[in-house]
């Protein structure tokens, strides 16, 4: 099955939900996490690439797909 997490910042999937997704991916479902924004902050918008790879390698280490 195809599971579809939705979070508004790419740091949202680290805090609560992470253990489900493992959870899913353990189980053989192809979990997609995506973030509707891409991590700039007004007046910090230089943390934007950092926060997307953090992003990135937090999918990866869950084993889910990500996308911003």
């Amino acid at each position: 099955m195809r599971i579809l997490f939705a979070f508004a910042h790419p740091d949202d999937e680290a805090f609560g939900p992470c253990c489900t997704i493992r959870k899913l991916v353990n189980e053989g479902h192809n979990v997609i996490v995506s973030s509707m924004c891409n991590g700039a902050r007004p007046g910090a918008e230089h943390v934007s690439s950092k926060r997307k790879a953090a992003f990135a390698e937090s999918c990866a280490i869950l084993g889910a797909h990500s996308m911003i």
